[in-house]
């Protein structure tokens, strides 16, 4: 089909353009869709799920594997049939398109390729991930994410690659390109940034920027700069607010980035120079709905300057909008600019050629590229923190059983453990796992020749606050009473669980994630296979005993 000019089409289908619909909102309703021409889908884990299961002739054990990516771009395919404008489907994929479709691959963290120090894998990373999401029936990723974080700003741990800003620019240029050579719009998220002391979460309350213009420019800016200049497709505005850029106060409450006209407009788009599709971050986050909610609030996410609303909270969100227009509350030419983006987005896609094939599921083969990408980037990223007493690398002559001791509240993570336990039979020693631990440590240290405590925290496990709570918290109190000398730790998630609870581990590793090819890396590291890496991407300090 020829790509819509905007006089080709309503101001209702001009309006759909700008939303973005969440999956509950039109799962088995394409009559629904029909009369809501929704520019795109954000494509949510339960529903393809569900949809895939019900659609499946054959299930397999727990979930789903690759064959049914197939049937996750069918439903998405079905969906976009009944629209004039072909649809955008839209999902996060910090640990790999598997974060939102069943079937394709778990892959490191944007943590284990600032650890790699390596452009080549970032871009083939990005390549692999928007080639499974894109078969699958996704074209579009939000990420790379672009925030400066650190250990204190919570929401973005192990989510961007370093502290280092030019080090996280160049992988992340990477990473996008890899990502728009394969046919998928990437996004640098989520503007303007973050504050390195702010450690709030606007999911659930507002957050504040409170750098400088200068220390914004200096700590931030260029990172999404570059991604500018580098030609990444979209932008996600945040709902953090940067008074420095606007202190404006609405019912109280300091105006978040993506209300701003002065933040998305003024600085993004003028100043910047951004071209692309500006999308905001959730609509249902806290952090934005404190202020306005339902039609006010989309008119003034519009009004600033927004290209795309991400997953508004009211279905009718077209019709609410388009009440605005009519009423004069809302210019027609700031819903004919937003929707003019969008569309040239979708052409960058492909989606208007004739021609246009992407889908028809994962492969065999992917699968094996994005295995054989992980596990480079596992040997190059997994990170020695301390061996105090040098007890790296492991004998096989001396290790036969060995207890793996998880302390987290991620299952995924839990569950993966069971790769490091193939990977510890293929050196001649038996392992076994469990969750927490108690007084049994003292039979663990008598029985067991290595104790391995294996830990997880990431973003939103737990939701919230980063930090071990309450009934987490009591395995600490046996930690290293008994089997010191045989115990070491690693972290399978942020880089600063160290320093902040296992000080004491005499030997401790970073892995900055769970996928398969990292936990088996991780117990071959251990063996000495290849060398550890002690070129840290986040300043964990003191790091002593090396």
């Amino acid at each position: 089909m020829k790509k819509p000019r905007l006089e080709d089409l309503t101001l209702r289908e001009r309006i759909g353009q700008t939303g973005l619909a969440r999956t509950d909102q039109i799962y088995g309703k394409k009559d629904f869709l029909a009369q809501n021409p929704f520019g795109g889908l954000w494509a949510r884990h339960q529903h393809i799920y569900e949809s895939a299961v019900n659609n499946a002739e054959n299930r397999y054990g727990k979930g789903l594997d690759y064959r049914y990516t197939k049937e996750c771009d069918a439903w998405i395919k079905d969906l976009s049939s009944v629209l004039k404008v072909p649809m955008l489907s839209a999902i996060d994929a910090e640990h790999g398109a598997v974060d939102a479709i069943p079937g394709t691959s778990a892959m490191p963290t944007a943590a284990a390729l600032g650890a790699a120090h390596s452009e080549e894998l970032a871009y083939d990373l990005g390549y692999n991930v928007a080639s499974e999401a894109l078969v699958s029936g996704a074209n579009w990723i939000w990420g790379p994410v672009a925030d400066n974080a650190c250990m204190f700003a919570g929401v973005s741990l192990n989510r961007t690659p370093s502290c280092d800003m030019e080090l996280s620019a160049r992988l992340l240029k990477a990473e996008v390109a890899g990502m728009q050579k394969a046919g998928v719009a990437a996004t640098a998220k989520h503007f303007p940034g973050v504050d390195k002391r702010e450690y709030r979460d606007p999911h659930i309350t507002p957050a504040t920027i409170d750098y400088t213009m200068e220390e914004w420019e200096e700590h931030q800016a260029p990172i999404f700069q570059e991604l500018i200049d580098a030609g990444v497709y979209s932008v996600m505005v945040g709902h953090m607010a940067f008074p420095a850029a606007d202190d404006a106060v609405i019912n109280g409450l300091m105006v978040p980035s993506t209300l701003s006209h002065k933040i998305v407009t003024g600085i993004l788009k003028e100043k910047m120079g951004f071209k692309g599709v500006v999308i905001t971050d959730a609509c249902g986050m806290r952090g934005l709905n404190a202020i306005y909610k339902g039609k006010k609030l989309y008119v003034e996410l519009l009004k600033a300057g927004n290209d795309m609303l991400l997953g508004p909270t009211d279905a009718n969100y077209i019709d609410l909008v388009e009440e605005a227009v009519l009423a004069g509350e809302l210019s027609e030419e700031r819903i004919n600019d937003a929707c003019q983006r969008v569309l040239d987005m979708k052409e960058k896609l492909g989606l208007f050629d004739e021609d246009y094939s992407a889908g028809g599921g994962v492969t065999e083969e992917m699968l094996a590229r994005t295995a054989n990408t992980n596990r480079q980037i596992a040997r190059k990223a997994t990170s020695l923190l301390c061996d105090k007493p040098g007890m790296l690398p492991l004998s096989e002559d001396k290790i036969k059983k060995v207890k793996i001791i998880y302390i987290g509240y991620s299952n995924q993570a839990y569950e993966a453990l069971e790769h490091m336990v193939t990977a510890f039979a293929a050196h001649g020693a038996v392992a076994d796992y469990q969750k927490g631990l108690d007084w049994h440590i003292k039979e663990f240290a008598e029985e067991y020749d290595l104790i391995v405590y294996a830990s997880y925290i990431g973003c939103h496990s737990p939701y919230g606050y980063p930090y071990f709570v309450q009934d987490m918290i009591g395995p600490f109190n046996h930690v290293l009473t008994y089997g010191e000398e045989k115990s070491l730790g690693v972290s399978l998630g942020s880089p600063f669980l160290y320093f902040d609870f296992f000080y004491a581990m005499p030997t401790f590793i970073n892995t900055y994630g769970y996928c398969k090819e990292q936990c088996e890396e991780f117990v071959n590291g251990l063996y000495g296979e290849f060398p550890l890496n002690t070129d840290l991407p986040y300043p964990i300090r003191p790091v002593m005993g090396m």
